[in-house]
């Protein structure tokens, strides 16, 4: 199998398919008891394609993995605050191999501390455990918090809904590639380029656009947040078309992009539209040249990059004229290198 997240053929085939639906959640005490549980469970939000977090009545939860404590802070962050919500608590998961030292361990908690502080966030507990079975240190950070704002959902949608993007794709794989192959790219460009090149780490949590959705559009407007993560706008893109279950159209020439991404993308010979975008948001809206100004107004860059069809085809105007249909996004391209 490709590194990274699962695909989605076996994402959907071998996990999403066994998940099923209990009648009931451990023993009750009492029919009083059994209703308010049935109440909370009816409206649940669970796992799916496109969807990353999940939901059991006011409570949402969403989970972050990385070989990075702050990169597994993030995606967890972002993944939350797709759901409308505000996180409150996080918990954290930490697989560490044999030989690792008791000050990276002290490193680790020093990052997450800091982040909880930056977020306003209670670590609330979680494992940490010493393995053979992990070469590298492995993180999962799950984010604890209460959904504040309803979305229209799949019924409302119809065609010519905007599809809105924050910021530009392939912000965190910009840096992997810079932080990762340093010594191939100085042979090739110069210092103060790979010095413009970088991104900044701030860049990398949507929390803020995902709020200001939230409390700028109005309720009958908002369908659907999802943010761009591993695998890119692509991947991010055909997720979106398979929660939607209906087809879009996207104008190529509107996904936003930094030109110092697209080169050092071709110099390893990778597709940047398919490496890991980790800090921007992807969005369904209507009147989304209002949500664009709004979010520009607040300081964020935004566009709208395509709008939702009937038909079941994803497209992508090219450059050149031409049209292709999109087909399910494969690993992302950073594990190419």
């Amino acid at each position: 199998m490709d590194k990274g997240s699962l695909s989605e053929r076996y994402l959907t085939r071998s996990v999403l398919k066994h998940i099923q639906r209990q009648k009931q959640f451990g023993r009750t005490n009492g029919d009083e008891f059994e209703s308010n549980l049935s109440n909370l469970t009816s409206g649940m939000v669970t796992g799916a394609v496109g969807n990353d977090y999940a939901c059991i009545g006011d409570f949402v939860s969403a989970d972050g993995c990385s070989e990075k404590p702050k990169i597994a802070w993030i995606k967890a962050m972002n993944n939350l605050a797709c759901s409308g919500g505000v996180c409150c608590s996080a918990r954290l998961l930490m697989l560490l191999p044999a030989d690792e030292k008791e000050t990276h361990i002290k490193d680790y908690m020093d990052v997450f501390n800091r982040l909880a502080g930056e977020y306003k966030v209670q670590i609330a507990g979680g494992h940490t455990e010493i393995t053979s079975n992990v070469k590298k240190a492995q993180f999962v950070v799950t984010a604890m918090g209460k959904k504040r704002r309803e979305f229209v959902g799949k019924k409302g949608l119809c065609e010519g809904l905007d599809i809105l993007m924050t910021k530009d794709t392939g912000l965190y794989g910009t840096n992997v590639m810079l932080a990762t192959r340093q010594d191939e790219l100085t042979k090739r460009f110069a210092a103060s380029y790979l010095k413009e090149a970088a991104v900044d780490e701030g860049l990398y949590s949507i929390v803020e656009e995902a709020r200001l959705l939230c409390d700028n559009v109005a309720k009958e407007d908002l369908f659907y947040l999802h943010d761009i993560s591993t695998g890119g706008i692509y991947r991010a893109l055909w997720q979106l078309g398979t929660w939607t279950a209906k087809g879009f159209l996207i104008d190529h020439y509107k996904i936003s992009i930094r030109q110092e991404t697209i080169e050092l993308a071709e110099f390893f010979n990778v597709n940047p539209y398919m490496i890991d975008g980790t800090g921007s948001l992807l969005a369904i809206v209507r009147n989304g040249e209002e949500a664009m100004e709004m979010l520009r107004s607040h300081g964020i860059t935004a566009s709208v990059i395509g709008q939702i069809t009937e038909e079941k085809e994803k497209i992508i105007d090219c450059p050149g004229g031409s049209r292709r249909c999109m087909v399910p996004a494969s690993e992302d391209e950073l594990y190419l290198l």
